[in-house]
């Protein structure tokens, strides 16, 4: 019989227990943010709730409330925005302050998750390194179930104990990402158009004797950095000179400047050469002379001096000189293909003329021979005259 009652009493003892539910979830709300943020720069706060322990098929959130902490100094409240499977409201304003308080709730089974975004502005004057601090406090968790709880009168909830947490974020000033230039000259040149930060191509014409520009560049930004290169050794046509701006936080603009190098236009001799003998009254700038060569001479070498190597020449009339006027031109063509022709008016002499001359030589060395000879005997006889 003693036996018997003692399984009855644990069977009874059994039976309360399946009755008997122990309140034994509990809950934390939890902040995420960045863990930096910039001055003037808006970032979210997100609190989110979450329970432990907690049974999906009988219990299910009805409340959370708490309040947000945070220093106002440097931080400007912006908007906030509430879960979409989520109810409840931030009481009594439309604007979150410190220590504001804040109530959340979910009409259907809880499965975690933030519950609240709040959007906040870092103030423009907030120094580097400054830590910012966020705190949430819990003040009541309230969990609704399927059944009755002792421990509530046998109302159909429990409070679960929840704790608050805090997060903290360093503000940081971000590296620059200006990458512009705010002056770009070229010494003793013009620019094709005004210059602008934001145009990158530029164009210059120079002349043949320039083969190095000086280019003047000012960053916008006092932490950016610029390197120049093209700028020298400029070959005759087109080159590309290029100004590189690097950021402070190694954001790049190349800025180009297309230069063009005329090509020479000098087609000037320095000497003139014939029959390798200088023609010592030439001018670089007198393009005409003349010369008389005797008839025996039916070709002339001519060697011209160019004043600058990148011209060239070409002579022709030099060979197979007729008798009388010939004409002899030496054309010189610049590197821009400008061109200068000199001239010389060469007179081959006819075989008459030196025949000519030759019989006027014999003739008057004759007659000066012969005044001589008379002369001399004249005077052979005053002499005996005299003595005698």
């Amino acid at each position: 019989m003693k036996r018997l009652w003692n399984i009855i009493i644990v069977i009874f003892l059994l039976f309360l227990n399946i009755g008997i539910v122990k309140a034994n979830v509990t809950g934390k709300i939890n902040l995420t943010g960045p863990s930096t943020v910039a001055p003037g720069e808006t970032f979210t706060i997100k609190i989110g709730l979450s329970l432990n322990s907690i049974n999906k098929q009988t219990e299910e959130l009805m409340y959370c409330n708490g309040r947000l902490i945070f220093d106002e100094k440097y931080i400007t409240y912006v908007k906030y925005s509430m879960d979409a499977v989520l109810t409840g409201m931030p009481h009594g304003t439309e604007s979150f302050v410190s220590g504001f308080g804040f109530s959340f709730g979910n009409k259907s089974k809880f499965y975690g998750g933030h519950m609240i975004t709040v959007t906040f502005k870092v103030k423009d004057d907030a120094p580097e390194n400054l830590n910012l601090k966020f705190t949430v406090e819990s003040h009541l968790t309230r969990i609704s179930t399927t059944y009755e709880v002792p421990e509530h009168n046998n109302k159909k909830y429990i409070d679960a104990p929840t704790t608050g947490s805090s997060i903290t974020m360093k503000t940081k000033i971000p590296k620059s990402s200006d990458a512009t230039l705010k002056l770009l000259n070229i010494k003793d040149q013009t620019l094709n158009k005004t210059f602008n930060s934001n145009e990158t191509s530029y164009e210059i014409t120079v002349e043949n004797n320039i083969k190095e520009v000086e280019i003047d560049a000012a960053v916008n930004h006092s932490k950016s950095k610029l390197s120049i290169q093209g700028n020298k050794d400029l070959q005759i046509g087109e080159n590309k000179a290029t100004i590189t701006v690097t950021a402070e936080n190694d954001t790049k603009k190349i800025y180009t400047i297309k230069i063009i190098r005329k090509a020479s236009g000098n087609n000037n001799l320095t000497t003139l050469g014939i029959e390798g003998k200088t023609k010592e009254t030439f001018n670089s700038q007198t393009l005409k002379y003349t010369m008389i060569v005797p008839n025996e001479t039916t070709s002339l070498v001519i060697l011209p001096k160019l004043d600058d190597e990148t011209a060239t020449f070409e002579i022709t009339g030099n060979e197979d000189l007729k008798i009388g006027n010939n004409i002899i031109q030496i054309k010189v063509i610049a590197e821009n293909k400008e061109e200068k022709i000199y001239e010389i008016d060469v007179t081959r002499q006819d075989v008459k003329v030196e025949e000519t001359k030759t019989n006027m030589i014999l003739i008057i060395g004759s007659v000066v021979g012969g005044l001589s000879l008379i002369a001399i005997t004249t005077f052979v006889i005053i002499k005996k005259k005299k003595i005698i």
